[in-house]
């Protein structure tokens, strides 16, 4: 199966001109977008949050969705930081 620029669907072009493999994650959020009307809230533990913040979409898809974690991470990853004001704690104990 192909789309219409001849690509394998979950593949697409990155910037050097490769292929780059979307993410399960990518493919559930573009969706979720196409389907149904902003906003977007994921509810995702510390640990998924930290892999999603590590994808290389992932600046992208913050943006546009917001974030409630579990619980605060222990460690969060750099790219979860610098974007601290797109997520809570479902305690919303706002300990950041």
């Amino acid at each position: 199966m192909e789309t219409q620029q001849g690509q394998q669907p979950g593949y697409g072009r990155g910037r050097d001109g490769k292929r780059k493999k979307y993410t399960p994650m990518d493919s559930a959020l573009r969706f979720l977008a196409e389907k149904y009307p902003a906003p977007y809230f994921l509810y995702l533990t510390p640990e998924m949050a930290n892999a999603f913040a590590s994808f290389s979409s992932f600046e992208d898809w913050i943006t546009r969705v917001r974030l409630i974690l579990t619980e605060e991470p222990v460690q969060p990853h750099p790219r979860l930081s610098q974007f601290s004001h797109r997520w809570e704690t479902a305690a919303d104990d706002d300990s950041r």
